[in-house]
């Protein structure tokens, strides 16, 4: 897809948590763009409906839900571009991307994503964001230049907490929290919101084979 992207001037990715890690600093969540041809007419991930083989991308990231008590309120949100009149794989502006999305889950206190990938020479590994782009460079750097990893699943970890500060002496609010290969823990050790991580691979079957 070389089409240009038409979006607003803030993307409203500013990184939010409301977690440290071992060393009391702070870590940013990350964001996660992917896109695909829709395989039929579908809903896009703000509800949106979507023509069978149209376009379709999607963007991952907190922000602070509106609708809760506290600017630290975040939520996992997602916005999607704007879908063609008719339905259009390659076009060649993207409209619509980088408002604030539809929220998808609500009380997220960290968002982190993983990269499996295999490379040139079939070894594995999982890469945060920031080091897969990293190893992609330095691929096609090299001399002579090799293919970067391809990308055969990514993995996401979420922090949910509780709605309400539950007050409850046997939550511990200094408990840590192994978000793959991150752990982590609550910026804020004066309330005892309950948290919990899920975490989920998924696997990218049409990355699977040697010819993409």
């Amino acid at each position: 897809m070389s089409g240009l992207i038409n979006g607003t001037t803030s993307n409203h990715w500013k990184g939010l948590s409301n977690i440290q890690n071992s060393s009391n600093a702070e870590v940013q969540s990350d964001q996660l763009t992917i896109q695909f041809i829709a395989p039929t007419n579908m809903t896009n991930c703000e509800g949106v409906n979507v023509l069978a083989g149209d376009l379709i991308v999607q963007r991952y990231f907190l922000r602070v839900d509106n609708n809760g008590s506290s600017q630290q309120d975040y939520a996992l949100a997602c916005d999607a571009n704007t879908p063609a009149v008719s339905a259009t794989a390659q076009p060649d502006i993207v409209n619509g991307l980088g408002d604030a999305g539809q929220i998808i889950l609500p009380r997220i206190d960290h968002f982190h994503v993983l990269l499996g990938t295999k490379n040139a020479a079939g070894n594995f590994a999982y890469y945060t964001i920031p080091q897969y782009r990293v190893a992609a460079q330095a691929a096609r750097d090299a001399s002579p230049a090799v293919a970067a990893p391809r990308i055969l699943s990514i993995q996401i970890s979420v922090l949910a907490r509780s709605t309400n500060n539950a007050q409850n002496k046997a939550i511990d609010p200094n408990q840590s929290f192994l978000m793959l290969d991150q752990n982590v823990h609550a910026a804020d050790n004066r309330n005892r919101f309950l948290r919990r991580v899920y975490s989920v691979t998924i696997a990218l079957r049409n990355a699977m084979g040697e010819t993409i």
